[in-house]
């Protein structure tokens, strides 16, 4: 058990991390009247052409505290930039959601601290906040502040499948476009308003090419930025024959045939893949869980039998 000199020690350290852990679960309570706030000031910055990291006055208060976060060494400006390219890549594209996701891993170390804390001194590990002991409350809080990362990690290779999923319909719709007649742009407008439904994430991103090439001059770099955005080697393949396209004047529906044949083959090798892990994964669970049955069915009796046989014997 741990004393009460040590208990008063600790007592101020972990008052102050339930009040950072409380504060950071009331991100959801924000009202509807706060979040239009928000998005005026988002407004106000973009026309102003102010940097949301330094100038944070009129936004809530966790995304000021975000922003302190993100000019503080514990994360500085390449860490958050990285963050950023990180939530455009998993569909979060507002200004205002690395300042939030600042707060929420902060919120993570914290509540990760915390909970270390509380079972440490529930159990009795903690007693004087000994070097091995702040050591371990120190790889909680990192295991913390991880864990929204690997979360976003998480997303963002579920939405690069959804939209992976969504490429060979789109393909062969712009093959369609292509050969009716009309131009790349209105070809990639006509099928991100027919994928809307059945696939959201690729027509989504697909918006943002439309809007990119109406306002950049040079559309392959539209076409680039799409690449980087959904970091798909296939949406690599096709940005790269189609900037060709673009530049050597070769024929759009020829060049679109020939992606979506490659798109198809890929996907069957894909579905063929995973049928050949099948067996692989299916041995475990049938060692597990078969095999035993089939045991007791075929040699229960014969066990009851010779158990019966020692018996009388």
């Amino acid at each position: 058990m741990f004393s009460t000199k040590a208990a008063l020690q600790i007592l101020p350290f972990a008052a102050a991390i339930l009040c950072a852990a409380v504060c950071t679960c009331l991100l959801a309570l924000s009202d509807r009247r706060q979040r239009l706030r928000q998005r005026i000031a988002v407004i106000m910055r973009v026309h102003g052409a102010a940097d949301p990291m330094l100038q944070a006055n009129g936004l809530s208060w966790y995304l000021r505290l975000g922003a302190a976060l993100s000019n503080s060494p514990l994360v500085g400006r390449t860490e958050y930039e990285k963050i950023t390219a990180a939530l455009a890549q998993a569909g979060f594209r507002s200004e205002q959601a690395g300042l939030t996701f600042v707060t929420v891993k902060f919120g993570s170390f914290a509540a990760a601290v915390l909970a270390g804390l509380v079972a440490g001194l529930m159990l009795g590990w903690v007693r004087d906040l000994s070097l091995l002991e702040t050591s371990l409350l120190l790889a909680a809080g990192l295991l913390g502040w991880r864990l929204p990362d690997l979360l976003l990690s998480r997303m963002t290779l579920r939405r690069r499948r959804r939209i992976e999923a969504g490429l060979s319909d789109a393909v062969d719709l712009l093959v369609i476009c292509a050969e009716a007649g009309l131009s790349l742009e209105m070809g990639l407008a006509r099928v991100r308003h027919d994928l809307k439904e059945a696939h959201p994430a690729l027509s989504d991103e697909l918006q943002i090419t439309l809007a990119e090439m109406r306002m950049i001059a040079d559309r392959r770099v539209a076409l680039d930025n799409l690449a980087a955005r959904t970091g798909l080697n296939a949406v690599r393949s096709i940005v790269t024959t189609l900037s060709q396209t673009l530049r050597y004047g070769t024929p759009l529906a020829a060049s679109l045939r020939t992606i979506a044949s490659e798109l198809r083959q890929a996907r069957m090798l894909r579905i063929e893949e995973r049928v050949g892990r099948l067996p692989v994964l299916l041995t475990l669970p049938m060692i597990i869980f078969i095999l035993p049955c089939l045991f007791m069915v075929i040699a229960g009796p014969a066990a009851f039998d010779l158990i019966d046989a020692i018996n009388a014997g």
